[in-house]
């Protein structure tokens, strides 16, 4: 339901969602889901043009993926960084964050 919301651009309902995601996903002690929720939310941030609380949510997110080794989880993650860094112009970020997407990649082949 949030996602929906977010497609259609009622960020302040779909943020809400979320949040509410992330409480339950700690409440179950979820990982995954509260790393996933911090993503969401810090997809919204970026598109909100708060680039510094997306970048700090994305991080915690990050944080959580790799402790978890789920793979997918920080690829996406250090792509959306990617992304934040290019919007930022910051270029030195992107090309490291392109080497480590490249070499988890390649793990999986």
């Amino acid at each position: 339901m949030a996602r929906i919301l977010y497609d259609i651009h009622e960020y302040d309902w779909s943020k809400r969602l979320y949040k509410l995601s992330l409480q339950v996903s700690k409440e179950l002690g979820d990982q995954s889901g509260m790393a996933s929720s911090l993503h969401e939310l810090a997809i919204i941030q970026q598109d909100k043009e708060n680039y510094e609380e997306a970048e700090r949510l994305y991080r915690k997110s990050l944080e959580i993926f790799e402790k978890l080794g789920d793979k997918s989880g920080i690829a996406m993650t250090f792509g959306a960084l990617g992304r934040l860094s290019e919007i930022l112009e910051r270029p030195d970020e992107m090309s490291n964050r392109h080497v480590y997407i490249t070499l988890i990649t390649r793990q999986w082949c």
